[in-house]
């Protein structure tokens, strides 16, 4: 009879209305930038990623690296920037990597990249709206931040808004912000291209990596390097907004019984 009530409780399944919990998860928090601009209207010649021009090849190098981390361990919160004078954001900070995906395939086709409407290269402004993304979020001084690049590198600006390249890349430095800068320019190898030394520079100070991708594999490569390196962790504020708490009055219920059976069957 004990039990019973117990029993009842747990019928009715009880459920918190909100938890919030601080979890710890292998993974970064990464800003994909892909160029749209019109130099990427280039040929570049692939067999496993999408053929047609560098952009296409570049937005399929970026759905590889994303199923990488899809496959792997990992956690990952993934943004996505499309760039060329102006920079948009895809798709803000997310967990969901089917979201992302789904959004480099709406971008990724020539129908889009021909409708896409800004056809020069700034690549110094998508990285400031990468940093903005980050300090939106809050995520500015967090730890397991990153960017990657996809771009074919011809932009040799030196100013913008009145601040220098590295004034830029300051601030991603300053709050331990790497970017990983790969330049897809097909038969072209570092030093080819007027902007090479520069941009190499540039990005080795935020403690990031330029690859100078003049082919398919070097692509690859530099996506299995930059997966490689990006074995960290990160803290998320996770919300449930009902959780049942049915398990101890169940609990109290199955105990009262087994004692009762217990008792009438070893006490006369």
């Amino acid at each position: 009879l004990s039990g019973v009530p117990f029993f009842f409780v747990a019928l009715s399944a009880p459920q918190t209305a909100l938890i919030q919990e601080e979890v710890t998860y292998p993974g970064h928090r990464i800003t994909i930038l892909i160029d749209a601009s019109l130099s990427m209207d280039s040929s570049f010649a692939t067999e496993r990623l999408r053929a047609g021009n560098t952009f296409l090849a570049n937005v399929a190098a970026a759905e590889y690296f994303v199923r990488r981390r899809m496959d792997g361990p990992y956690h990952d919160l993934v943004s996505l920037i499309e760039f060329g004078s102006q920079a948009y954001i895809v798709t803000p900070f997310t967990n969901d990597y089917e979201n992302v995906l789904l959004s480099m395939g709406l971008i990724g086709t020539p129908e889009e990249y021909d409708r896409f409407p800004d056809h020069g290269t700034l690549i110094m402004k998508a990285i400031n709206r990468g940093v903005q993304l980050f300090r939106t979020f809050d995520f500015l001084r967090a730890s397991g931040n990153l960017m990657v690049i996809f771009s074919d590198g011809q932009d040799t600006r030196a100013l913008f808004e009145g601040l220098s390249l590295d004034d830029i890349l300051a601030e991603a430095s300053d709050n331990a912000i790497p970017v990983y800068f790969i330049r897809t320019s097909y038969n072209r190898e570092l030093g080819d291209l007027l902007p090479d030394n520069t941009w190499k520079l540039a990005v080795e100070r935020t403690g990031g990596r330029f690859f100078p991708a003049a082919n398919e594999d070097a692509i690859l490569d530099a996506i299995a390097e930059i997966d490689r390196l990006s074995v960290g962790e990160i803290q998320v504020n996770r919300y449930v907004t009902r959780h049942p708490t049915f398990t101890p009055f169940a609990l109290v219920a199955v105990g009262c019984w087994t004692v009762a059976l217990a008792l009438g069957l070893g006490v006369t």
